[in-house]
């Protein structure tokens, strides 16, 4: 259960910079859309997490928001920003 709540801490500790969806990197290049890195941040800085901060970044990346209301009826056809969205902070 400690390994689990310590899990689930470190997971809780990481903020992004954008609203999106996560994709493999290769994916997203096979099919020609942009890949945004996740500009993830953890609050932790133990050399596990480092290391696998690494890890994602190399290997995945931010693209396209997948929620169906934005590819549905007449939106699937149109030209849309749908994401990655920059988050702001409120003043």
């Amino acid at each position: 259960m400690t390994q689990l709540v310590d899990f689930d801490t470190k997971l809780a500790s990481v903020s992004f910079q954008r609203h999106s969806c996560i994709y493999y990197k290769k994916d997203l290049e096979k099919k020609g859309l942009p890949a945004y890195d996740l500009e993830a941040r953890s609050l932790s800085s133990d050399g596990p997490t480092r290391r696998l901060n690494s890890v994602l970044r190399e290997e995945f990346a931010l693209g396209p928001l997948t929620e169906a209301r934005l590819w549905e009826g007449e939106r699937a056809t149109m030209n849309l920003d749908r994401g990655p969205c920059k988050l702001f902070t409120p003043l």
